[in-house]
């Protein structure tokens, strides 16, 4: 059963992505990109048999029409489940016109040199030639690219309808709705069946922590484990903005931080909104979608996995009952806030994602909430004042609210209180923090039955996380996020090493790179990168960043440089060599001499009798 499964899932795999490619392609030889799949009440489906076939073999077909009495399609491809070979069928036992009509499509083949010979049964004809031994989708391909483009361009010039009277299992092509309805199915129960993995991977876990609790020995990765209610499984984009086709798959459940690299331009902000777009229903961002445009989206959901379609004018999957349920995204300017006086109904902040396509987008403004609440209800006042204190490591210390005005008090390193200021004299770091712990506390608190922001559930998109923020407040803002939403996931774009410093254990990294011939690609590297034990030297060398040249431009002796973990030991180090009055520490110098004294106290000691 595993093989079977095995080789169902690598041709459904392979024939989307072949399809998607094709779909949109008008030439005549694209005129037919679906193929056929199980109905969505077949039994064998729920096995996760997702191609028409049997214990023995699949059956790979682009076209409607079935042979009853071989219980096959009319025309398909063979895959034979013990030896991965392949044969090209042609079946019509049941019916003597189409049998007429495929002896003269079997004429026409001919001439390109596709022979189909009679097989073991009256009216089924094979053709082995296809066949590249054990790779079946090898001979996928050759079947897609020969037998079938001649057979869809003999169907286009000979219309089975007006030849066959017996016409009950119509030979034809595929339509749009024959091909999705089967095509849904597939991605739901696939959906099914991954939900039933991860609920059984979360059972595991948590089955290992308790009985390492029990018995006194706590791990502190499964401690600490808990699935969060929605996370990124797998996405997949084609046709958007520069993205030719890519996708990512198998993303770890639970985990609450994906970073996203790669050099300007490279497409990190396109991956942010190819994800913003297919989670939020508002068909005001059609606009941004090509019409050729398809993003696929898996969701840990709850326990569960949902799948997320859109396309130009169209999605599917949707469970939501409004856009800013789910998916908040943030663009790289994050300054603009709604005007203070308009209970955040303002228009230009209804979008929950739009800030990633428009700079101008306004965000919620908290300075209204905060000088709401501190009149209406003083406790939900204290639990917004903690979270941004939370969200600042404490530098922002207090909030007051004196008159119509709201004041914050910042606090320096070295514990020194400022005078309280209005939001838009702090600095520009401090502001953009705050507006977007304001914009998540407003957009979720409105959902029924959030009212503590430990509890909000959703992803949340941020492009250049790191911008206005010092390093310090670089290294320390994924932290302070997952304190103040621990249930939330984290999906930021980053030119910097300093925010991965601050990533939580198990944290995914994906890269984005870029050519003419392939177009934005995402990789993911953090399953070959063991970035938690990296210093930023070494993070900005890795493929995470591709950093060449580190060695700074003012530098005149290789020589000379420092490779001291930090400036404290740099110091050191640097006493050090004033102290022995050297310009560098010769550590072969130092060996040699050392080697030199052992060498000549061995040979003034005693021989051993």
């Amino acid at each position: 059963m595993p093989e079977i499964l095995s080789i169902h899932n690598n041709l459904f795999n392979h024939l989307s992505d072949w399809s998607d490619e094709h779909r949109f392609a008008k030439t005549i030889d694209n005129e037919n990109p679906f193929f056929v799949l199980r109905a969505g009440n077949d039994k064998r489906l729920s096995l996760g048999q997702w191609l028409p076939g049997d214990d023995r073999s699949v059956f790979v077909s682009f076209w409607t029409g079935g042979d009853a009495l071989n219980r096959s399609p009319n025309v398909y491809l063979e895959v034979s489940i013990e030896t991965g070979s392949c044969r090209a069928i042609i079946a019509s036992r049941d019916s003597e016109d189409k049998r007429a009509y495929f002896e003269k499509l079997m004429s026409y083949l001919r001439t390109f040199d596709i022979v189909y010979l009679p097989g073991a049964e009256p009216g089924v004809w094979e053709n082995p030639n296809v066949s590249h031994g054990e790779n079946y989708i090898s001979s996928l391909d050759e079947f897609i690219s020969r037998d079938k483009m001649f057979i869809d361009r003999y169907l286009l010039a000979n219309d089975p309808a007006s030849l066959i009277s017996d016409y009950s299992s119509a030979f034809g092509f595929l339509t749009v709705e024959q091909h999705e309805d089967g095509y849904y199915s597939v991605k739901d129960r696939k959906a099914q069946l991954e939900t039933e993995k991860a609920k059984q991977a979360v059972t595991e876990v948590l089955t290992r922590n308790a009985s390492h609790n029990a018995a006194g020995d706590v791990n502190e990765s499964l401690t600490k484990f808990r699935p969060l209610p929605y996370t990124l499984r797998s996405l997949s984009i084609r046709n958007f903005q520069g993205i030719k086709a890519t996708f990512i798959d198998q993303l770890p459940a639970g985990i609450q931080w994906i970073f996203i690299t790669g050099e300007n331009g490279y497409g990190k902000s396109s991956v942010l909104q190819s994800i913003g777009l297919c989670l939020s229903d508002d068909r005001v961002l059609d606009r941004y979608l090509e019409e050729d445009s398809r993003i696929e989206i898996e969701l840990y959901s709850l326990s569960t996995v949902q799948s997320f379609v859109r396309l130009k004018n169209s999605m599917r999957g949707r469970s939501f009952d409004r856009p800013d349920q789910v998916v908040i995204g943030y663009g790289p300017v994050r300054l603009n806030t709604a005007p203070a006086d308009g209970r955040n109904n303002d228009d230009k902040s209804q979008n929950s994602v739009m800030n990633l396509f428009q700079t101008a987008t306004t965000l919620k403004n908290l300075k209204y909430e905060l000088f709401a609440k501190k009149h209406t209800q003083k406790k939900t006042f204290r639990a917004l004042e903690k979270a941004v204190k939370e969200a600042t490591n404490g530098r922002i210390s207090q909030i007051e609210v004196k008159g119509e005005e709201v004041f914050f008090r910042e606090k320096l390193s070295n514990g020194d209180l400022l005078d309280a200021v209005p939001l838009e004299h702090l600095a520009a770091g401090f502001r953009s923090v705050i507006n977007i712990i304001g914009d998540i506390i407003v957009r979720y608190g409105e959902r029924p039955g959030s009212s503590n922001y430990k509890d909000f559930s959703g992803i949340v998109l941020i492009d250049e996380i790191e911008n206005h923020l010092h390093p310090l407040l670089q290294r320390e803002l994924p932290e302070a996020l997952s304190r103040v939403f621990p249930n939330l996931q984290f999906i930021a774009s980053t030119h910097s090493p300093i925010p991965l410093l601050g990533a939580p254990k198990n944290s995914v990294i994906i890269t984005v790179s870029r050519s003419l011939e392939k177009g934005i690609e995402i990789e993911r590297l953090d399953d070959q990168i063991d970035f938690g034990n990296l210093l930023p030297n070494t993070i900005l060398t890795s493929p995470i960043f591709g950093f060449e040249k580190i060695i700074p431009a003012a530098n005149v002796n290789i020589s000379e440089i420092e490779t001291s973990p930090d400036f404290a030991t740099s110091e050191e180090v640097k006493e050090i060599r004033e102290s022995l009055n050297l310009k560098k520490i010769d550590i072969d110098a130092i060996d040699k001499s050392l080697d030199e004294q052992r060498n000549s106290s061995d040979a003034g000691s005693p021989s051993p009798a």
